[in-house]
């Protein structure tokens, strides 16, 4: 007798990466980080992958003004079954 559920299924690892940087001083600070996530259904062939990426900048102009900018991209691709 076969087993359906061992012929169909698998055990889904997964793999999870984070790296980050950041620095500055009193008038100027960054921050960068990054991510990447690989992730296996447990259905044959399927998986999931993910990367993202943030970076902020934050300036002290003068005593009055500050600027910032944030920066953020997510690329996902999700393979297999739907």
């Amino acid at each position: 007798m076969i087993d359906w559920w061992d012929v169909v299924v698998q055990p889904a690892p997964f793999q999870d990466y984070d790296l980050s940087v950041s620095g500055g001083s009193d008038r100027f600070n960054y921050y960068i980080s990054g991510n990447y996530l690989k992730q296996e259904g447990i259905v044959y062939n399927d998986q999931f992958k993910r990367y993202t990426m943030l970076s902020k900048v934050d300036a002290k102009i003068t005593d009055w003004l500050k600027f910032g900018l944030s920066l953020s991209v997510i690329s996902k691709n999700a393979d297999g079954v739907a």
